[in-house]
């Protein structure tokens, strides 16, 4: 774990027990996240945290009281404190040996689909924080460029071609509800497709299902051809 990530769990921990008890250094070793890492290294990062003003403490124990107003203030801002605390998210062992299938296969062949689906990767995996939209509008859009391709459709969009991919190129007309499926998400989820006009809790986890989702499609659109 880099310190900005373990500055980042020992906040939104301090943050989600605020109001329950003092949280000690020794409670801090037993976050689960934080189990590896050597006393020094996080009494270090708690110094860090109260030079800061993020947190207060009131001995050489780094008792953390509670967290401060600014880091109460920065914890609430969920964007700013991911930015300013970035946890990098590490891929999948099973999700990165789907990739590297995927990046073969169409490496060569289809370079305008294979550029969309490693931005998804990156807006995913690779941001200083996960980009889950943006994630999720690259990785349909990958599944969308193939079709076009493959049908010789330029100006179709995905819930278009559905039918006819599943038709030519899928063993089950059932399976056309799949890419139904994570078109209507691409489409509907604020920000992935079109401007985001509402909230949405729609995360990390979603986004990674999305790509698994998508690498999957491609890859048996591929080896189906």
């Amino acid at each position: 774990m880099t310190d900005k990530e373990i500055q980042h769990t020992i906040l939104q921990h301090a943050y989600d027990h605020q109001h329950e008890h003092v949280l000690r250094l020794v409670e801090v070793a037993k976050i689960e996240t934080l189990k590896n890492v050597e006393e020094t290294r996080l009494r270090h990062n708690l110094i860090y945290l109260q030079k800061e003003g993020l947190i207060e403490h009131n001995d050489d124990a780094y008792t953390i009281l509670r967290l401060s107003n600014d880091g109460i203030n920065l914890v609430d801002h969920k964007e700013r404190f991911d930015a300013e605390f970035p946890i990098k998210t590490n891929v999948p062992e099973e999700t990165k040996k789907m990739i590297l299938s995927v990046e073969g296969l169409l490496l060569g062949k289809y370079d305008s689909v294979l550029e969309q689906f490693q931005k998804g990767i990156k807006f995913l995996y690779h941001n200083t924080t996960p980009d889950a939209l943006n994630s999720v509008k690259e990785t349909v859009g990958a599944v969308e460029g193939l079709a076009k391709i493959l049908l010789k459709q330029p100006s179709s969009t995905l819930g278009d071609l559905a039918k006819p991919l599943a038709s030519n190129y899928m063993n089950h007309p059932a399976m056309e509800k799949i890419i139904h499926g994570i078109y209507g998400v691409a489409s509907d989820v604020p920000g992935a497709r079109h401007g985001a006009h509402r909230q949405t809790d729609f995360g990390f986890s979603d986004a990674e299902f999305i790509l698994n989702v998508s690498a999957s499609i491609i890859l048996y659109l591929m080896k189906g051809k």
